[in-house]
């Protein structure tokens, strides 16, 4: 990880500053909000799943891993997307995780 200088680290969102820190999961309720929302969804593989805000990756990562789903991520901040890019890659499933920058307002999708 890139050492930040302290004007760097001024500039930074707090989700920013917790993922260069090396936080994977920054969302309230943490785990236990996101098994709730795995349990709710009752996903069947090979289901395509969107997410918006996907930060890291790391809730992505975690659904296709368990549920055998295709995610497409997305994310505003070029950051989070650079980060969640290199989560995926190191987990092996960029043939089943596609990293996205998008605003929720305008999103590229139909």
């Amino acid at each position: 990880m890139p050492r930040l200088s302290n004007e760097a680290i001024a500039r930074l969102d707090p989700y920013q500053l917790m993922a260069a820190l090396g936080k994977k999961v920054i969302h309230p309720g943490g785990v236990q909000s996101t098994e709730e929302l795995f349990a709710m969804m009752q996903l069947k593989p090979e289901a395509s799943v969107l997410e918006i805000g996907c930060g890291v990756g790391t809730t992505a990562i975690e659904l296709v891993k368990r549920f055998n789903v295709n995610m497409i991520i997305t994310d505003i901040d070029n950051r989070m997307v650079e980060k969640a890019e290199e989560n995926v890659a190191r987990a092996g499933l960029i043939d089943r995780i596609s990293v996205q920058r998008a605003d929720i307002q305008q999103l590229p999708f139909a």
